[in-house]
């Protein structure tokens, strides 16, 4: 029997990308992973423009699309809930606007099959070829420096948005994510996994900011300072257990 693999796209306000990035998706997923069992979940965030007509469009046509509404917009509470909605072997998501290359999603699944519990795309690795801005690439390196700095980490990036998980992660981990609400969950799920010795994989990727933020990058970056020490604090009460 082929494994199931979901593969969650979160989408605010994507309607100029949306329906180019999926198919494109689709079409190397079904020349690709042949050998899987695959269904891609475009979850919606609250979304003002067109974007939900567009995939409820996709869903209608194409049999491995699913479509799923939510009224609340952090990227992360779309992740956890469409990963709990679904069964399936292999749980994985990236981001809308595919910054990484799709080319290497197979090397995500790949680790999984290999026994790894958490496969991760790294921007940050000597084989990664990135093309970011110059200050957004200086606060996100300030920011893994501290978060390897405070946990005592060997991970090199905690939050690009490429990640697959296996089902022990899925039952175990993910329901204890505190960080939803804010969008943080992505680097909570790593300091937690680590800290209970699952066994995660860095995945050399290629990455290429094509927009800018719709958020503060500022901002970021001290909401992520205030819960890398209250994740800190709950790891320490056992929090997570």
């Amino acid at each position: 029997m082929k494994k199931k693999i979901i593969i969650v796209i979160p989408a605010f306000n994507e309607e100029e990308i949306l329906e180019k990035n999926i198919l494109d998706l689709y079409f190397f997923l079904q020349k690709k992973m042949k050998r899987y069992n695959w269904k891609v979940i475009i979850s919606d965030n609250a979304s003002s423009d067109k974007t939900l007509k567009i995939a409820k469009n996709l869903a209608h046509h194409y049999p491995k699309i699913g479509v799923v509404h939510r009224e609340e917009r952090p990227m992360s509470s779309a992740i956890k809930k469409s990963w709990e909605e679904y069964e399936a072997d292999i749980y994985s998501y990236m981001d809308a606007d595919l910054s990484a290359d799709i080319h290497q999603f197979p090397l995500l699944i790949k680790a999984i099959e290999e026994g790894y519990d958490i496969s991760i795309g790294s921007r940050t690795s000597r084989k990664s070829k990135t093309s970011r801005s110059f200050k957004r690439n200086i606060l996100s390196l300030g920011l893994i420096f501290i978060t390897k700095r405070l946990f005592n980490s060997t991970i090199e990036d905690f939050q690009c948005g490429f990640k697959a998980i296996n089902r022990k992660t899925r039952d175990e981990i993910i329901p204890k994510m505190k960080h939803t609400k804010v969008g943080f969950m992505s680097t909570e799920l790593i300091l937690v996994a680590s800290k209970k010795g699952y066994k995660i994989k860095e995945i050399p990727i290629n990455w290429k900011d094509t927009r800018k933020s719709k958020n503060s990058i500022l901002r970021g970056i001290i909401d992520a300072l205030i819960n890398l020490f209250i994740i800190k604090k709950d790891l320490r009460l056992g929090r997570y257990n």
